[in-house]
């Protein structure tokens, strides 16, 4: 597996360093060549070689910096996943390839539009564990949330529902 981490320096707000330890491990336990790349502001590289994307978490500051080179790299992005490479999005990363995020300040961060989501700053964050069922597999997952944003999802199918946590807005179960 070829993986691209994009903003590692930056975009690493929850530990994302451990996701992918997690995932080469996992890999390697199981027989498959793990390769791991990076990729910061201003390095050209042609994502569609990878067979994931993986773009982390990061605050507003960290996100509003990275904006005009992410955006540079739209088609670039959107051609790597025309051409079936994967992507994982936490956080930030999620948000950034979705319409908008507005920030706690109100300032509006544009996004790249790819996914069709938005995300609103809340007044109370969501922290807790939280586990997902998903029926199409007939799966749960466990994870953490801690976030204040609610993403709205609009034409996509959401992972899961929220059996217990808030998910993506704490409304809608999802």
């Amino acid at each position: 597996m070829k993986v691209v981490w994009m903003y590692h320096d930056i975009m690493d707000l929850y530990g994302d360093k451990g996701n992918m330890m997690v995932l080469k491990k996992r890999c390697l336990d199981r027989g498959i060549p793990f390769e791991l790349d990076t990729c910061g502001i201003g390095e050209e590289k042609d994502l569609s070689e990878y067979d994931l994307i993986f773009l982390g978490g990061g605050a507003d500051k960290e996100q509003i910096s990275l904006i005009p080179d992410l955006l540079s790299r739209k088609e670039n992005i959107k051609k790597a996943m025309d051409e079936k490479t994967f992507v994982l999005l936490i956080c930030g990363g999620y948000q950034l390839l979705g319409q908008y995020y507005t920030a706690p300040s109100g300032e509006k961060i544009n996004g790249l539009g790819i996914l069709d989501i938005y995300t609103e700053s809340g007044d109370t964050r969501f922290i807790g564990n939280t586990v997902i069922y998903n029926e199409d597999f007939n799966e749960y997952y466990v994870g953490f949330e801690n976030h204040s944003g609610r993403t709205e999802i609009n034409g996509l199918k959401p992972l899961g529902k929220c059996i217990h946590g808030y998910g993506n807005n704490g409304s809608d179960g999802y």
